[in-house]
């Protein structure tokens, strides 16, 4: 009777505790699901100077497919100052003022002293900030004012370099095409972003000298700076195009929107509609879907591929970092340079189907 009257016990002991753990257990994960289903939203605010551009607009749409993969982390806000750096101003006064947990910032002025105030305007709320596209000698002197400011940019210099070995590619394969005066000469015109623009400098740099290091003499006709918009581009070709249209070889442009506009110019003159006798070269960078169709069609040389999701990775996920005070590349695979986080695009270039399968 003892020894029945001790398993007995021994039963209700070990039950006892068998409940109480999965009570404690269960209670548990209740509280963790709770935590997670109550986690904070990052409200993000995104202030690009304009964002009528292709690219730009692309960049929007990959940070709104994030915020859609990613509905409990974060919220993003796109402001439009329309290219006037007073309504920015004002729009960033007022995000600053707001309950807005993180700003995402490209500055249509980059100046130092620019940089610099906006900088500590931010800092005096203590929220992250995220600045994009600075220049370097800029980016040296603002760093140290705040410790919750980060910096983005691409490696442009990759970006020309491989512009430049579209143009060299086609030039070695099919000279008799590109060269119409047989004089041994590329002549090009150059259309550029703006000139503040760190971009813009290396894009241009790179892609020249890319074709020179082939053994492709160069001669440049005329530097037009459209500020990525294709509509400046149209109006500047066209009116180029009637003092230079014997001599134009090649139109290498910044980005592909300001391409486009070429294009509309020349085909206005009966140039690039797919008669090779009357095409002149013409590539751009961001791998638009409307360049890509222009060259598929033959009525562009190439483009260079800017993926968009990179770069809205890159603001998503550095953004996330300086909100919960990590390492701004914390797990990540990010580099930096010059105090600059690089955005790791690829820069694939796209010369048509067959040449891309």
């Amino acid at each position: 009777m003892k020894i029945l009257s001790k398993a007995v016990s021994l039963t209700l002991v070990a039950l006892i505790i068998f409940t109480l753990t999965s009570t404690n257990n269960s209670n548990t994960y209740a509280c963790l699901n709770l935590s997670s289903n109550n986690r904070k939203v990052v409200n993000a605010a995104v202030i690009f100077f304009r964002t009528d551009d292709p690219y730009t607009m692309r960049v929007f749409e990959s940070l709104e497919n994030i915020e859609k993969e990613n509905q409990n982390k974060i919220k993003f806000t796109f402001f439009d100052p329309k290219n006037n750096i007073a309504v920015q101003n004002e729009m960033l006064d007022s995000v600053v003022k707001s309950n807005y947990d993180l700003i995402i910032l490209y500055l249509s002025n980059n100046k130092e002293d620019v940089v610099a105030d906006v900088v500590n305007r931010v800092k005096t709320k203590n929220k992250p900030l995220i600045l994009m596209n600075m220049p370097e000698n800029v980016v040296s002197q603002v760093y140290k004012l705040y410790n919750k400011v980060a910096f983005v940019t691409p490696d442009s210099r990759k970006a020309g370099v491989n512009q430049g070995k579209i143009i060299t590619d086609l030039w070695n394969s099919n000279k008799m095409d590109i060269d119409k005066n047989n004089d041994n000469t590329l002549q090009y015109v150059l259309l550029q972003g703006p000139t503040n623009d760190p971009q813009v400098v290396d894009r241009s740099k790179y892609a020249i000298s890319t074709i020179n290091d082939s053994g492709i003499k160069t001669k440049e006709l005329a530097v037009i700076n459209a500020g990525w918009d294709k509509d400046i581009a149209r109006e500047s070709i066209e009116n180029l195009f009637l003092k230079y249209s014997d001599q134009i070889e090649a139109i290498i442009s910044n980005n592909d929107a300001m391409a486009i506009g070429a294009i509309e110019a020349l085909q206005k003159y009966g140039y690039n509609t797919g008669d090779k006798s009357r095409n002149i070269a013409v590539v751009g960078i961001d791998g638009l879907q409307e360049a890509i169709d222009l060259i598929d069609k033959g009525f562009m040389s190439g483009t260079v591929i800017q993926d968009s999701n990179v770069l809205a990775e890159v603001l998503y996920n550095v953004g996330m970092n300086l909100y919960n005070n990590l390492n701004p590349i914390e797990n990540t695979n990010y580099q930096i340079e010059n105090r600059e986080i690089i955005i790791p695009y690829p820069y694939d270039v796209y010369t048509g189907k067959l040449n891309n399968q």
